[in-house]
């Protein structure tokens, strides 16, 4: 198994190094009869002279499976009495079409009030609401108000459009919503017209609530307010997405006449996700300094150094056992337990191992099927934790990093934070918070396995470079390991960018040591040159160790700030020996012992596979007084 996460000539690491360069200093249907269903209710007469008019009749019931009733017609106008009665109430079909509102009543003479009628709502499965009944002609100064049409039933319906107003104030009832059952209710309804003198139209766009199925978006978008009476009303905004994720909001309202209409509120978003937001702003503040120049290798090394191998060979595999019986398959990370065993992630065995540190014996700690992808790890106390790229449900994206605590005996490993990110390298604070070295999202995280909390301490994520400061205004190219000294002094190796940083609890970003230009140079460490570097581990004294992975080497960072190579001559391979002779390969976890005399490499693949690449051994660096 492979961990596609670099395998590159030496022309693509040309492209890499020099993209570093520009990125540090650039930036349901009923049936029945229909005999009856098309005959609505006939109206009531009118009123008589001055009298008030008389109330219109209601809309016969549709039968069922038909189509519905014709709304009955309101009252005639009583001469200087009061406006006709409202007319009557579309009858109600079943599976069928809804029923048509009313027509209108005759306007009055003084002031009367003529509403149109009520459109009939669809029954079940019904397509569409009734249309709304016309508003009656008003008499001087009366009002004329169209009905709102009725959202079908349940399958989805729409809701009928408004009745217009004809003379004084009209206004346009707002369009009902489909209700629920069906894909999520489509329209709302059009806001009433306006064109009577001096009326001032408001007719407001419908409330869609389309309910639909699966995970629906929900609310249409409030309708624009209208203008003066010489301009329409604003149309309402557009339902919510039907079913899957999160639909988008409902589109503003359009501008109305003189003092034009404002814009319709946006639908909720569906399950999961919100909306769409806005492009991320990866502006580079500029540079000041120019990039530093090329230099020769300074290599200085430690003394007294040999190194061997404590467990594993050149052949992968899942054997446990002793020094030479014991397998891995690209180790890619390693600590050191309480208890003074090491644990192993078996990254292509998709495993956690212990190996006992005095003799290499190898055992299994964890295997279990929604445990994959292992790669970092830290210790709390006696609590082990370990990181997976591929989350419980085996799911592997940027985000899908998962955080488990593992069970020193059983070996049982639960999930205390899925989704975290994608970290490859996370460490303890002093207080049991975890801080993530995210390399996918170029941020660095805490998270609290005690409530599963999460925040961003610095980096921008989608953004990438090589800039200290504050929280997001800081960069990182490609955040890969993380350590914490003493203090809660946050160090992480930015592979990358070929420098380590100081991250402070403030989310303060500093160079910690490196110039930015890849490199072996040994000596104080603000000057000194890195080339990828990969893991990091610290002594008690705060000194910090480097696996840095393409020089091949192993570093060390003295709390005086010396740097100097402990081990590898600078050729990928493998050998064993003097520090100054040794040969490392993938090195891409390493632990240090709290005197410093100790260091463990886990000496993997780097991701390749084949017999080709035979490394899959943990070694052992012994620094002598």
């Amino acid at each position: 198994m492979q961990h596609p996460r670099w395998s590159w000539g030496p022309e693509t690491k040309f492209c890499f190094r020099s993209l570093v360069v520009v990125l540090l200093f650039a930036a349901p249907i009923a049936c029945g009869d229909e005999s009856n269903a098309n005959k609505g209710g006939k109206g009531g007469a009118a009123g008589g002279a001055a009298g008030h008019g008389g109330g219109g009749g209601r809309g016969g019931a549709g039968g069922r499976g038909g189509t519905s009733g014709t709304a009955g017609t309101g009252g005639a106008t009583a001469g200087g009495g009061r406006g006709g009665g409202s007319a009557g109430t579309g009858g109600a079909g079943a599976a069928g079409t809804s029923g048509t509102g009313g027509m209108s009543g005759g306007g009055g003479t003084t002031a009367g009030t003529a509403g149109g009628g009520r459109g009939g709502g669809g029954a079940s499965g019904g397509t569409m609401g009734g249309v709304g009944g016309k508003g009656g002609s008003s008499g001087t100064g009366g009002n004329a108000s169209g009905g709102a049409g009725a959202g079908g039933k349940g399958g989805g319906a729409t809701g009928g459009n408004a009745g217009t107003g004809t003379g004084g104030s009209a206004n346009g009832g707002a369009g009902a919503g489909g209700a629920s059952g069906g894909t999520g209710g489509s329209a709302s309804g059009t806001g009433g017209s306006a064109s009577g003198t001096g009326g001032s139209a408001s007719g407001a766009g419908g409330n869609a609530s389309g309910t639909g199925g699966g995970n629906a978006g929900t609310g249409a978008g409030g309708g624009g307010t209208g203008g003066s009476a010489s301009g329409g009303a604003g149309t309402g905004g557009a339902a919510g997405s039907t079913s899957g994720n999160a639909g988008t909001g409902g589109s503003a309202g359009d501008t109305g006449g003189t003092g034009g209409g404002s814009g319709g509120n946006a639908g909720t978003g569906g399950a999961d996700t919100g909306g769409t937001g806005g492009a991320v702003d990866c502006t580079l503040p500029p540079f000041d300094a120019g990039m530093p120049g090329p230099m020769p290798d300074n290599v200085t090394f430690l003394p007294n150094v040999s190194v061997s191998t404590l467990a594993g060979g050149g052949t992968p595999g899942t054997m446990d056992g002793a020094f030479g019986i014991g397998q891995f398959s690209n180790p890619v990370s390693i600590v050191i337990e309480a208890a003074g065993t090491l644990a192993v992630s078996d990254f292509d065995n998709n495993r956690l191992r212990r190996v006992v540190a005095a003799d290499g014996t190898l055992s299994t700690l964890t295997v279990q099927s929604n445990f994959t992808r292992p790669f970092g790890l830290a210790v709390f106390g006696s609590v082990l934790y370990a990181q997976t790229d591929n989350n419980p449900s085996g799911q592997r994206n940027p985000t899908s990093g998962t955080i488990w605590r593992i069970d020193n005996t059983s070996g049982v490993a639960t999930a205390v934070g899925a989704n975290l990110g994608r970290p490859r390298s996370f460490a303890a604070l002093s207080d049991g918070r975890l801080v993530l070295a995210d390399f996918a999202n170029v941020r660095v995280r805490v998270f609290d396995p005690a409530n599963g909390s999460i925040f961003d301490l610095a980096g921008l994520p989608g953004c990438p470079g090589s800039v200290n400061g504050t929280g997001s205004t800081a960069r990182f190219v490609d955040p890969r390991a993380i350590i914490v000294l003493p203090g809660d002094r946050i160090i992480v190796a930015d592979r990358l960018a070929h420098i380590l940083r100081e991250v402070s609890l403030a989310g303060v970003v500093t160079t910690f040591a490196g110039d930015g230009v890849a490199g072996t140079i040994d000596g104080p460490r603000a000057g000194a040159r890195f080339d990828w570097p990969l893991a990091l581990a610290a002594d008690a004294s705060g000194a910090v160790y480097v696996s840095d992975a393409n020089a091949h080497r192993i570093r060390r960072i003295a709390a005086n700030g010396a740097v100097t190579t402990v081990a590898g001559d600078g050729t990928g391979g493998f050998m064993d020996g003097s520090g100054n002779t040794a040969e490392f390969y993938g090195q891409e976890g390493i632990a240090v012992s709290a005197d410093g005399a100790t260091i463990y490499v886990a000496d993997g693949t780097l991701g390749e596979a084949g017999s080709a690449f035979p490394y899959h051994r943990i070694r052992k660096i012994t620094i002598g007084p």
